[in-house]
């Protein structure tokens, strides 16, 4: 039985060079999916919310995401989803894809990397399209993580 495997974490928590990893271990069986990389493959470029059209791009990127996911797992290869997924609605659509196919579930949980930790990667990567402002982050944190961290 394949399994769906999600990550969950800030940017720059190191969801994606996990996944890669996890790929690399075994990519006869495995892949990643991932929503910055389905954007970008769409539209040539990040989306973040500043736009327009972002609800019509998240849709588009959702249905193309969930139909890789699907086709993967069906194939029998397990799949790892490296975004964000700090939205419990995300997490769940996921979970229920995963029963949906009659896949696994598991979450990799890297909100335990410290908010300086996270900052200070990200500043690494100014210039870059995987940087996100600094404020956004820190707006994720207080949302997502900051009483999971206090408590």
């Amino acid at each position: 039985m394949p399994t769906l495997t999600i990550t969950t974490g800030l940017p720059g928590s190191g969801k994606t060079t996990y996944a890669r990893a996890w790929v690399a271990e075994d990519p006869a069986t495995r892949s990643r999916c991932n929503r910055d990389d389905i954007g970008t493959q769409l539209h040539g470029r990040r989306f973040y919310g500043q736009e327009d059209l972002y609800e019509v791009t998240e849709t588009a990127i959702t249905n193309v995401q969930c139909a890789q996911i699907r086709e993967l797992l069906r194939m029998g290869r397990d799949v790892i989803v490296d975004d964000t997924n700090l939205r419990e609605e995300h997490a769940e659509r996921l979970r229920n894809l995963a029963a949906w196919e009659g896949a696994g579930f598991e979450v990799v949980d890297m909100t335990d990397v410290p908010l300086d930790v996270v900052l200070d990667r990200n500043a690494q990567r100014v210039g870059t399209p995987a940087f996100v402002a600094e404020d956004v982050i820190r707006d994720m944190w207080d949302r997502y993580v900051r009483d999971q961290v206090t408590s």
